[in-house]
């Protein structure tokens, strides 16, 4: 590991840690640059973690770390993903709050002042809303979800946002965590698809006030090339297994919806997971169809008409994957009518 902390101010002088895993984004650094030296909230440290690109990434961050003086460079000789990467920064965090941004998206200059001003009211973590664009700013815009104003106060009021994922999503970059929540957590991340609900999994149970501000200060930037559009890797097999079994540890904390919504979200993730396997494949990954058979089973018998939940399509389906046990199959079939569906 390789580490250039430039012309560095005292990092007792930062408020807030961002995290910015890199590798191979050197098409987008200048755009991150520009998007950080514009914050309106001034006092933070930017990690960038390069994890062994072979682009210009390393010579622009070293420039950058030289023109601003909150800018560190971490570089990894051997490319591990993102998740480890993350884990990295993680390490050299020495502020109350942290936050990332991945480095192929795009912030709006309050993103920072946004979320910090939300968590210093008494939240664990503060959420800002998002949009998404096909490979740049300005591209397409791709739908996603609405947000409102928020404070989610209880574990029974947190659990229910987490598991619907409405507004409360799996991702790290919108939200500013309390760093300790991150520091202390039991983190089971051995892969890299969905680890950012893994990792919020393993302190969910923790959280006592979450914070929801409407006003859209990232913009994510989605590529054909992201983990939600390719097949998963064989080292990413085990991501269902463990995910499920979180799930069904925050199911024993809650009330009987809660257990319900559990479920739901474990066979949401499924259906993802699924979609993603080769048919070559499907074989390989048994452990996981059972799991996945079991609790679609118990939902349908159990969870199955509770409204806002899946669609009567998407029962089917489950229907049918139950009887028949071809979940690689049906997942991949109902992923394709979505997208013939968008499209037309």
């Amino acid at each position: 590991m390789k580490i250039n902390w430039g012309l560095n101010i005292q990092v007792s002088a930062c408020e807030v840690s961002v995290i910015v895993p890199v590798h191979n984004n050197g098409n987008n650094l200048p755009n991150i640059f520009h998007d950080l030296e514009n914050q309106t909230l001034t006092k933070f440290c930017v990690y960038f973690v390069d994890d062994a690109s072979t682009d210009l990434s390393e010579l622009l961050i070293n420039q950058a770390v030289q023109d601003d003086n909150r800018f560190f460079y971490i570089h990894l000789a051997e490319n591990m993903g993102q998740s480890h990467a993350r884990e990295v920064g993680l390490r050299h965090v020495t502020t109350k709050f942290v936050t990332f941004l991945d480095a192929d998206d795009r912030v709006n200059s309050k993103w920072l002042e946004k979320m910090h001003n939300s968590i210093l009211s008494g939240a664990d973590i503060s959420i800002v809303g998002y949009d998404m664009f096909e490979n740049h700013l300005g591209g397409k815009k791709i739908q996603g979800p609405t947000f409102s104003n928020r404070i989610l106060r209880g574990q029974d009021e947190i659990l229910d946002e987490w598991l619907h994922d409405t507004q409360f999503q799996g991702f790290l970059w919108n939200k500013m965590f309390r760093t300790r929540l991150l520091i202390e957590s039991k983190n089971e991340r051995t892969f890299n698809w969905l680890e950012d609900v893994a990792w919020i999994n393993s302190f969910i149970l923790q959280l006592k006030q979450v914070n929801i501000d409407s006003s859209i200060q990232y913009h994510y930037i989605q590529s054909k090339n992201s983990s939600m559009h390719r097949f998963l890797d064989p080292r990413d097999w085990i991501a269902f297994a463990i995910l499920a079994d979180q799930l069904q540890k925050i199911s024993h904390n809650g009330s009987e919806r809660i257990e319900i919504l559990s479920l739901y979200r474990t066979i949401q993730i499924g259906l993802m997971y699924f979609s993603q396997i080769r048919l070559t494949d499907s074989s390989k990954v048994k452990m996981n169809k059972k799991i996945f058979i079991q609790t679609t089973r118990i939902f349908l018998k159990n969870g199955g008409r509770q409204p806002n939940l899946f669609s009567s399509s998407t029962k089917i389906f489950l229907w049918l994957m139950v009887k028949t046990r071809f979940v690689v199959i049906f997942s991949r079939i109902r992923v394709r009518l979505i997208k013939i569906r968008d499209f037309l």
